[in-house]
């Protein structure tokens, strides 16, 4: 990670369909590489086997930090969630991944989750341009991962999460293959250590809500 990342528009693939706007942001915070080896070094010992890479800020971290400091004078690393064999194991590695830096949150460190607690985008076009709603039971997963979430055990929370694919519901925020978008949210979760999370906003569009958490 360097001190000057710039931005890396990782939707490069989509510019014949995305407006241009999509390709003009601009976000000039800076990046932090002495804290990005600290992390490094802490997730190695944690079991992980990290790997700094010179990237620039992609979406998931601009769109966000445009909203909430759009004086871009607070230093980011940028990390990537983990991928493993199913869904639960991906699970299971990010909430691990988590508990892995929540020394850093306890140093004052924010640990900011993008992504998404519903992001089956095509249901939510679907229903716009056919002025409709996605379906009702989408919504169960969102009260799944409010109860989860609130657990103040750290154990005792993962262990809950762990379950999601358990719910039909989480096919409907999640579609099979898309729960990259999610990860994010365990990492989060596994950050909080013995304090239980609270929603503090949700955004409901077509009926897909998307809630906001804090640990």
């Amino acid at each position: 990670m360097g001190d000057e990342p710039g931005l890396y528009y990782d939707y490069e693939d989509q510019r014949a369909v995305l407006p241009k706007e999509a390709f003009e942001f601009q976000y000039a915070a800076k990046g932090d590489s002495q804290l990005a080896v600290q992390i490094a070094a802490q997730l190695q010992h944690r079991g992980f086997k990290p790997v700094l890479e010179r990237r620039g800020f992609d979406h998931a971290v601009y769109v966000p930090m445009i909203l909430m400091r759009p004086q871009a004078d607070i230093p980011i690393v940028q990390m990537s969630v983990l991928r493993g064999e199913t869904d639960i194991e991906s699970t299971e590695l990010n909430i691990q991944l988590g508990q892995a830096v929540e020394s850093f949150r306890d140093r004052g460190y924010a640990v900011i989750g993008s992504g998404g607690s519903y992001h089956d985008f095509q249901a939510i076009a679907k229903a716009y341009f056919e002025n409709k709603f996605v379906p009702a039971e989408s919504s169960a997963f969102e009260d799944f991962l409010e109860s989860a979430a609130s657990i103040q055990d750290p154990k005792a929370r993962a262990k809950a999460l762990l379950g999601w694919r358990s719910l039909s519901s989480s096919y409907l925020a999640h579609v099979e293959g898309s729960s990259e978008h999610l990860m994010p949210f365990m990492v989060a979760a596994g950050s909080g250590g013995g304090h239980g999370g609270v929603k503090f906003d949700m955004y409901t569009h077509k009926g897909a809500t998307m809630s906001q958490y804090i640990w």
